[in-house]
């Protein structure tokens, strides 16, 4: 390893790279593969608008209860 960016292409591994509100900033083609469609598509997306969010009891949920970015570690909001 050289120490650069890792590639998330190689990844076998479904990889959804966010920002601070949680918009799809870059995904991998195992994560094309399994939301099922290209992971070119999916830049841009929210994922709150990709997953249909269920509890941890197997319940419907909103997505409400995901952190707020301002929780999330090691996000920083610019601008």
């Amino acid at each position: 390893m050289t120490g650069g960016p890792l590639d998330i292409d190689l990844l076998a591994d479904a990889v959804l790279v966010v920002d601070a509100d949680r918009r799809i900033t870059m995904a991998n083609p195992a994560a094309g593969r399994l939301i099922g469609c290209p992971p070119g598509d999916l830049v841009g997306h929210t994922c709150d608008g990709l997953f249909d969010w269920h509890d941890s009891d197997g319940s419907r949920s909103d997505g409400g209860r995901w952190p707020a970015p301002t929780r999330l570690r090691g996000t920083t909001r610019i601008a």
